[in-house]
This record gives structure tokens, C-alpha cells and sequence, in this order.
């Protein structure tokens, strides 16, 4: 399962500070070892012990273009960011905006990991969620989304063939792993 993945690449990379977008329950949040940890939600709905294996935690209820506008990132983390999950709102350019953002506050040996672009039916992947799971209606898959943002593998091996990006099969949508991160390389923004 792809949050026993992260877990183990947070313990095994010895991760100091870690980002998480899209937080929601904190399922995924509690169970990453890291010194310190950033969650960014909209709407929070904590639901989980989100301070297991952390010693400082901050929780910044907005979207994450607004956090990413106001929030100085390396000075709350007294640094740059090692390891970041992003599993946001799940629309392509959403994604592409908190991939660019998050580069630009990473160590360039960082690791940033996304969720939801590897889908398992074509209903998952429509722009609305609504629309997804009405055409889902009776499938194996009814109340699934990942809206599209699978398109930022595709844009990502074209605009910047510079990443190393690896796809894993982590169920239940996949993990899509980009390093070799730049954070002065601002061609996404």
C-alpha cells in the first residue's frame, strides 16, 4: 500500500522535514517519521494521532497556492524540504502548480512524491468528481477518483526531461516519485 511506501522511504532517507498537501484525516501524516512536518488542507478533518515520530508539527488550513504564496516555507522548516507528498486537489494544473512550488523550496536531494496518477479505470480520471463516480455507478471502482492529474507525468517528461521521475504500482492509484529536483529552475511556474 502506497502509504506503507512512503513510511519506509521516510525511514530509510532519515527524513528531517517533510510536507504533506492534502492532508484531510492525517492517515498518511501519522504514520511519516519525520523531525518536523508541514500539513496543508483546506479542510481539515483530523482524524488520526498526526504527531507520532515528530517533534515539531505545523498545520496551515488553506489551499496550497495560497500556503506556497504566504507561508516562507524554508524559514518554518529552518531549511529546505526533504521529502514531500502531494495528493492535493486532483486537477492537473493543481498538481503541476504544487510540484513547482514544492521544487522551489526543496533540497535538490529531495524527494517528492505524488499520488493518485497512475488510475485503474477511465471514470476515475474525469475532471469532476461527481461525474466520476455517476459513471463509475456499479463498477469495481464507484466511489474512486484521481481526477487528471495524471497529465502531469507527460507534461513533467516534457518540460522537464531533467527529473527523474519513477512510477511505482502502490494500490491503490500508484506513487509517482520525481527527483533530481532544481529549485532555482523555474520553467513550470
Amino acid at each position: 500500500p502506497y502509504v506503507s511506501v512512503l513510511q519506509h522511504l521516510a525511514k530509510v532517507r532519515a527524513v528531517k522535514r517533510y510536507l504533506e498537501v492534502g492532508v484531510f484525516t492525517g492517515a498518511c501524516f501519522a504514520q511519516i517519521p519525520a523531525e518536523r512536518a508541514i500539513g496543508v488542507d483546506p479542510s481539515f478533518r483530523i482524524a488520526h494521532n498526526i504527531a507520532v515520530g515528530k517533534t515539531d508539527i505545523r498545520l496551515f488550513q488553506m489551499p496550497s497556492d495560497l500556503f506556497f504564496a504566504e507561508v516562507d516555507v524554508l524559514a518554518a522548516f529552518d531549511g529546505p524540504v526533504d521529502f514531500a507528498f502531494l495528493d492535493g486537489m486532483h486537477q492537473f494544473e493543481y498538481l503541476l502548480r504544487d510540484i513547482a512550488n514544492t521544487e522551489r523550496v526543496a533540497s535538490p536531494r529531495g524527494l517528492i512524491a505524488l499520488h493518485d496518477c497512475l488510475p485503474l479505470s477511465e471514470p476515475m480520471t474525469l475532471r469532476s468528481q461527481d461525474e466520476a463516480r455517476r459513471k463509475a455507478q456499479g463498477s469495481a471502482y464507484e466511489r474512486w477518483w484521481t481526477g487528471d492529474v495524471w497529465k502531469v507525468i507527460p507534461i513533467l517528461r516534457k518540460y522537464r526531461p531533467d527529473l527523474k521521475i519513477v512510477c511505482v504500482d502502490a494500490p491503490p492509484t500508484g506513487l509517482v516519485f520525481i527527483s533530481n529536483l532544481d529549485p532555482s529552475n523555474d520553467s513550470l511556474q
